[in-house]
């Protein structure tokens, strides 16, 4: 199972909430939960019904960044793993995210894409 997971979710027309460790752990707590809510929106929309594979699953994230500056990968993929575990177990992806479910999670460099920066989460069999 492969999803195309945003980097950043709308808040409002003109405000965006960029999912990174430092951004999350600067922001009110009121408009991070919005921001965990509109993004679990917009993962239900993109598995559309899809299950997970039975079984202990590996969850693999890989990460294209916008712009040639260097980034700590763990900084966006630890935010997007949080709200993108949580939305899946909230959409019935899933039972639940716990340790006998998700038995290995990886953070991959994707490299630069410019033009369509995104996570990339692939699910399967551990």
């Amino acid at each position: 199972m492969k999803i195309n997971l945003p980097l950043r979710i709308p808040l409002s027309r003109r405000r965006d909430f960029i999912l990174n460790l430092n951004n999350y752990r600067n922001t009110h707590h009121r408009v991070a939960h919005e921001a965990k809510r509109n993004y679990t929106v917009i993962v239900w929309d993109l598995v559309n019904g899809e299950k997970a594979p039975d079984g202990p699953l590996q969850l693999t994230y890989r990460y294209f960044h916008g712009s040639k500056a260097k980034i700590d990968i763990a900084n966006p993929c630890s935010i997007i793993d949080k709200f993108t575990c949580d939305a899946l177990t909230l959409a019935g992806v899933w039972e639940d995210d716990d340790m006998r479910n998700v038995r290995k999670v990886t953070y991959e460099w994707g490299g630069v894409d410019k033009n369509r920066p995104r996570c990339e989460l692939t699910i399967e069999s551990y």
